[in-house]
């Protein structure tokens, strides 16, 4: 009655016909009085000696098509289990199903492992339990079945066991890193001590500045790098691909780096700057690869307090040799006469430069273009009306964040390109407060108001428009933010959209421009 050929059967099944199956070459280990797998075969037929080739089980016509299926085209399994779900009652959910003693037992076993996803389960909880729908099975055989389907099933998810690949390589086996794990560089970056290893070719680097020490209200930014490389970790830079770009920007032309930290002294400002400033234009005297046309990398900061960007914009003008045009996204102008501020008996000129007044001190040293400079998000308060004018003279557009209200981001958009020109290199600075507290509450002066993480992801698609050179993120303070860390995730996906934004920008000139343009359309 039971052949030792594992053959499908000469004519098509019926019915309640009878189907062979091969078993396990192992028997089950579970035994309940004294019942084997050995003693369930003997019961139906199917001698000892041929225990380990071939059982018996009665099947319907449509298990014993999915078991055809699992054999000869295992694509077809799943949508083959999908399509035996006709043999349940209608309106039954999979608990009722499973319960009910008027359906097939194998369709309803073969669609637990379909929603389960999980053969260990069934095998330990119910076919080890001895007891299904109601009756007494023989627990060994139907584990047979179980097992044997798990092992052909095509989703080694299902697996009884897992087995590694003897030619995977040690880089595929341990190579890779889920959200939670690896050590936290930007979106999972590959890390290098770019400052101490010269031959180090990147296009653009995230760089940590854990520097506060020149806030005027509350500090803690020193802990701001941190807080948003763990926030990115979210985020693996293999699974980066941007939903609206169509492309992953660390699988483009661009080779991408984390860079670490600048090791920067937190007790004296002025070598501080020094050190910021000499750190940064060595990261910007680094080769290009070969791919990029840029003639020297772009540099993505994270702050730190504002005035880390002062060293920025002057590393930058020695590299470039020129003055840039600068976006500014800020609740404040940052463009504040120090003697503006409460300093009138007790003057230095360390005392001039701090996060309030670092637009201020740029101006001066003829490091930005007149013209060319916008304030965007502003909605914080300052000394007077002054101040305003004073920004005026610096050659600043001022976009107020109720503008998002009365003109909309388009409008926004369309000024600030306008305002700065297509191919005049503009730095980027973004200061986290220019989002509202209930998006970013873990910043230094916040401000209520601002623009929503989302309106300000919309107006940030203006980077692919521009030319843009450099940028930050500043003042985020972890110490004031969320328990679930809502400003480090703003903040590291902020700085996400500008990599890509800086990315495509460069995908869309001529010599990328062929091969973008078919992957948008495969898509």
């Amino acid at each position: 009655m039971c052949s030792s050929e594992q053959t499908a059967p000469s004519q098509q099944p019926t019915s309640n016909t009878t189907a062979k199956l091969p078993t396990l070459a192992i028997a089950t280990p579970y035994q309940r009085d004294g019942a084997t797998v050995q003693n369930w075969a003997d019961h139906n037929g199917c001698g000892s000696s041929r225990l380990s080739t071939c059982v018996e089980i009665k099947l319907t016509q449509s298990t014993e098509r999915l078991l055809e299926n699992c054999k000869t085209d295992p694509t077809q399994f799943l949508r083959a289990i999908k399509e035996a779900k006709v043999a349940l009652p209608n309106g039954q959910g999979w608990e009722a199903a499973l319960a009910t003693k008027k359906e097939n037992t194998d369709i309803r076993d073969l669609l637990r492992i379909y929603h389960r996803f999980e053969c260990f389960n069934i095998y330990s909880h119910v076919v080890g339990a001895g007891y299904h729908t109601s009756m007494h099975w023989v627990r060994d055989g139907r584990s047979n079945l179980i097992k044997k389907l798990c092992e052909d099933f095509p989703d080694p998810a299902l697996s009884l066991s897992v087995i590694g690949s003897s030619e995977a390589t040690l880089e595929d086996k341990w190579g890779s890193d889920w959200a939670f794990s690896g050590i936290s560089t930007f979106n999972h970056l590959p890390y290098s001590r770019c400052l101490v290893n010269r031959s180090e070719i990147f296009d653009i680097a995230v760089v940590g500045v854990p520097f506060d020490s020149l806030t005027t209200y509350r500090s803690g930014a020193r802990e701001g790098p941190k807080a948003i490389r763990w926030a990115s970790g979210r985020h693996l830079s293999g699974r980066s691909f941007h939903p609206s770009l169509h492309f992953n920007p660390y699988e483009s032309w661009a080779s991408v780096l984390d860079c670490g930290d600048i090791p920067v002294v937190p007790i004296d400002p002025v070598l501080a700057m020094k050190q910021m400033g000499d750190a940064l234009f060595e990261l910007l005297s680094r080769s290009t690869s070969e791919k990029s046309r840029w003639s020297h990398p772009r540099l993505i900061l994270l702050g730190g307090d504002h005035s880390i960007v002062l060293p920025m914009l002057r590393a930058l003008h020695k590299i470039r040799q020129e003055p840039v045009a600068l976006l500014h996204f800020d609740a404040h102008i940052d463009t504040m006469d120090p003697d503006s501020y409460p300093r009138k008996a007790w003057k230095s000129q360390a005392s001039e430069i701090h996060h309030g007044t670092v637009f201020w001190q740029a101006a001066q040293e003829g490091l930005l273009l007149p013209g060319h400079l916008v304030h965007a998000g502003v909605h914080g308060r300052v000394s007077s009306l002054q101040d305003f004018h004073s920004d005026d003279s610096l050659g600043f557009l001022r976009i107020p964040v109720e503008e998002m209200d009365d003109e909309g981001a388009d409008a926004i958009i369309k000024k600030i390109h306008d305002t700065i020109g297509e191919d005049v290199p503009v730095y980027v600075s973004i200061d986290i407060d220019v989002l509202d507290p209930a998006f970013a509450p873990g910043t230094g002066a916040p401000e209520t108001g601002g623009w929503t993480s989302r309106e300000m992801m919309r107006i940030m698609t203006v980077l692919s428009k521009l030319d843009v050179v450099g940028l930050d993120i500043v003042e985020v303070t972890p110490a004031y933010d969320s328990a679930g860390g809502d400003t480090a995730f703003a903040a590291a996906n902020l700085a996400y959209e500008a990599i890509s934004m800086m990315v495509q920008k460069e995908m869309e000139t001529s010599k990328f421009e062929a091969d973008y343009k078919d992957q948008r359309e495969e898509l």
